[in-house]
């Protein structure tokens, strides 16, 4: 057996093989799995084992730390790893009485590699995102597919949270004079009623095929990509102001006739970019009068289903 115990870490690993199969079996009080979190949900997902062990895994933890200062407690795992990888995953743990989390992975009738994972805490499972920080509660649905060993598409749903620090959001919001949302943010914070990521995820680049939020204060929508090979963030994204839309919900007629180009009365968005890496980005803004059409009609048919 291998007994680990540092300032993050206190378990032991017992390794043993019964009809020709491997199996390692972990129990103890604590366990750092920031790195086991990221390739679960990392641009760059990794192994979690060497890639030569092949077998089965079980866990028994008082403590897993997930980096975040939100610690999941009494967490069970069993599952099994091919070349350094689970195939097959079930895991449960809490945050709290009221806050759980499930992970369970398994191969679909395609006999793909499917991940689907529920957390009433989102934050340890999106901190990956360099471009996103001061990120606060929330709750979050994640759902992926291995369409093959390099190739990969999911979804991410992220409901009921609040954002305190994103340096480019304000930077964007003070460049467009957006000064009442600013202020939220840097105080109690932007909450957000969901916020949806559609991705696909290959060698070169995890790509946002579909990534759009709404809330209280505002709406987003954003395409683009992460470099997985140098983590370069590359983003183009809208901003609107939800009294904007709420506006337009409110008054069909000057909806239909904006998105057919016969209003002059236009709708106030942000278009924006955002380019860089390690928290080192450039942002450029074009605060405009009228978003096109074909954006107005997203931010009303996002807004229409979150409510």
């Amino acid at each position: 057996s291998i007994v680990v115990n540092t300032d993050k870490s206190n378990f032991k690993i017992i390794s043993s093989k019964k009809s020709n199969i491997n199996h390692i079996e972990i129990t103890g009080k604590k366990l750092d799995a920031k790195y086991i979190i990221d390739s679960l949900t990392s641009s760059k997902p990794s192994n979690v084992v060497s890639k030569k062990f092949n077998g089965t895994i079980s866990a028994n933890l008082d403590t897993v730390d997930t980096g975040t200062n939100d610690d999941i407690r009494d967490f069970n795992l069993t599952g099994t790893i091919l070349n350094g990888k689970f195939t097959k995953l079930d895991a449960n743990g809490v945050f709290s009485n009221k806050e759980k989390i499930s992970i369970k992975i398994s191969k679909n009738k395609n006999g793909n590699l499917t991940t689907y994972m529920l957390s009433d805490r989102a934050r340890p499972f999106i901190a990956g995102f360099s471009f996103i920080k001061g990120f606060e509660k929330g709750k979050l649905e994640f759902t992926s597919e291995d369409l093959s060993a390099t190739f990969s598409k999911g979804k991410i749903i992220i409901s009921d949270f609040k954002i305190r620090e994103i340096p480019v959001l304000a930077q964007i919001l003070s460049l467009a004079s957006v000064t009442g949302i600013l202020d939220t943010l840097k105080g109690e914070g932007i909450r957000f009623d969901n916020t949806v990521i559609v991705y696909e995820n290959d060698e070169k680049f995890f790509t946002f095929k579909d990534f759009y939020g709404t809330g209280p204060s505002l709406g987003f929508i954003v395409e683009g990509r992460i470099n997985n090979l140098d983590d370069f963030v590359s983003l183009d994204g809208n901003l609107i102001p939800a009294y904007e839309v709420n506006r337009l919900l409110s008054n069909i007629p000057i909806l239909g006739q904006i998105l057919t180009g016969k209003s002059g009365d236009g709708v106030f968005g942000v278009s924006f970019k955002i380019k860089g890496k390690d928290n080192n980005f450039e942002t450029s803004i074009n605060p405009v009068r009228t978003i096109t059409p074909r954006f107005v009609q997203r931010f009303v048919d996002i807004f229409r289903t979150s409510k």
